[in-house]
Order: structure tokens, then C-alpha cells, then sequence
């Protein structure tokens, strides 16, 4: 059985793919690049477009039975010009997850936080960290800026969760 964990962004999309008893078997960050129009619609468009095709093939190759994507932290300020920018991407991870009957789960960023370094209220260079001491030879776990990073770190803490004692209610893993 496979799994994604999935750190939506339009800058820098990250990915994991894990395998039950084969470990990671993959991560990465797709980085688009702005073509000179910067928060213009048709270059938005466009570089949801490429994250899409990228997160097509993944999905097709891979085949998993769910994937986990964190939620987003209540209280983060956003701009609302980025907010329609994580819908989007938010939507595109949604609609991709549907046609190829992949399970999304969201779970939180706690809850993330928790099942990798154990700490509820840990930093992001401590999960990143903890990632590392737990994979050293993975060389896409680099640090708290790499979105493939945090992307394994929501896969570990999904499956973890629901082979536990966490608790799916309306898609979101909590303890």
C-alpha cells in the first residue's frame, strides 16, 4: 500500500511517497517559476496548470490509496490574494485526489508536529531535524524551507494517525 503526503503551494509544491513496509520511496518540491506577471491571473493559471500535470503523473504512477495534506493553521494571516491562491491549489489537490480515487485526509498541524518529534508545540526546524535523524540518507529532508520536507513529515503523521488512535471526522485527523 502506498500514501502521499502533500504540502500544497504554487511557489513550491511538496511531495512524498511512502510505502508500507518499503519506507519513503520518494520526495520532492516542484518549484514553478512567476514569467514576469506576478499575481496576474494567466500567470497563476498557468503555474497551477504545470502543478497539476506534475501531480497527474505522480498519482498515475504511483497508484496510492490515500493521501494527507495538512490544514492550515487557524489564526494564519493570509492575504486574501493568497488564500485564493491556496484554494486554488487546495482545489486542484482535491479534484486530482477524486478522479483517481486516492482518499484525502487533512491533518493538523499539531497533530503533524506531535507525531514526528513528539512535541505538540515543536518548530518547524525541529520537525525538519527529526526528519533528518530519522532519514539521513533521504537527501530531499534538508530543512524547514523545503516543502518536500514538511510534505513527509504530514505523510508520517497521517498514516500514524490512522493506524492509531487518531480519529477521522469529515476528513481531518485529530487525537
Amino acid at each position: 500500500m502506498k500514501w502521499l503526503g502533500l504540502d500544497p503551494s504554487i511557489s513550491g509544491y511538496g511531495w512524498a511517497v511512502v510505502e508500507r513496509g518499503g519506507g519513503v520511496v520518494d520526495v520532492g518540491t516542484w518549484k514553478t517559476r512567476i514569467d514576469g506577471k506576478a499575481g496576474k491571473l494567466v500567470d497563476r493559471a498557468r503555474r497551477v496548470r504545470e502543478i497539476g500535470l506534475r501531480l497527474l503523473q505522480l498519482v498515475k504512477e504511483h497508484r496510492p490509496e490515500r493521501a494527507f495534506i495538512e490544514s492550515r493553521a487557524l489564526g494564519m494571516k493570509t492575504s486574501r490574494g493568497t488564500a485564493q491562491t491556496l484554494g486554488r491549489m487546495r482545489g486542484l489537490t482535491e479534484g486530482v485526489c477524486l478522479a483517481y480515487d486516492v482518499k484525502l485526509f487533512e491533518v493538523r498541524p499539531d497533530v503533524v508536529k506531535q507525531a514526528i518529534t513528539g512535541e505538540r508545540d515543536a518548530s518547524k526546524d525541529g520537525v525538519a531535524l527529526r526528519l533528518r535523524q530519522l532519514f539521513p540518507l533521504l537527501a530531499m529532508v534538508r530543512d524547514a524551507d523545503e516543502n518536500g520536507t514538511d510534505a513527509l513529515a504530514v505523510a508520517i503523521a497521517g498514516d500514524v494517525g490512522r493506524g492509531v488512535s487518531a480519529v477521522a471526522t469529515s476528513g481531518v485527523i485529530s487525537h
